[in-house]
């Protein structure tokens, strides 16, 4: 599918953006995501709304996954020790005082999260909520049946 973000995101956040926005890839990918929703009753604008919501959330999914990639090997007690600071009352009661505690609980966070499900769990949600926004029996272009994401 047209929305599928691959798993190594790097292209997509470094090439972003790059040579002109008119450019041949720029409209290969606009009429590709144009014709996701050419069968759907919406608008040319309300189209266009829908597929910068979804271009969006793409981006940036791959943005973060390269962000985080980016930053495997920085040192966590900087940020621990603002936690601990205050300011990040959340995080402090996700982690607790102890800095050992604090990295176990982080890494097993990290652990459990699949990142490819949640790209999926999100893409669904924001289809989902944009097929009742507009009024649509399902999402445009959404996967059905067997190939939807659990």
């Amino acid at each position: 599918m047209w929305w599928t973000a691959p798993g190594d995101d790097s292209y997509a956040a470094t090439h972003r953006g790059a040579g002109p926005a008119g450019g041949p890839n720029a409209l290969r990918h606009f009429d590709q995501s144009l014709a996701a929703v050419k069968n759907t009753p919406l608008q040319p604008a309300q189209k266009l709304e829908v597929l910068f919501a979804v271009d969006d959330y793409v981006f940036g999914h791959a943005l973060r996954r390269r962000e985080l990639a980016d930053h495997t090997d920085d040192s966590p007690e900087w940020a621990f020790a603002l936690i601990q600071a205050g300011g990040y009352p959340e995080l402090r009661a996700l982690l607790g005082d102890d800095f050992e505690q604090a990295l176990a609980t982080w890494e097993a966070i990290l652990g459990e999260l699949d990142a490819d499900r949640a790209f999926e769990t999100g893409l669904a949600a924001l289809l989902d909520g944009l097929a009742l926004r507009f009024g649509l029996e399902e999402p445009a272009g959404a996967p059905s049946g067997d190939d939807a994401p659990a």
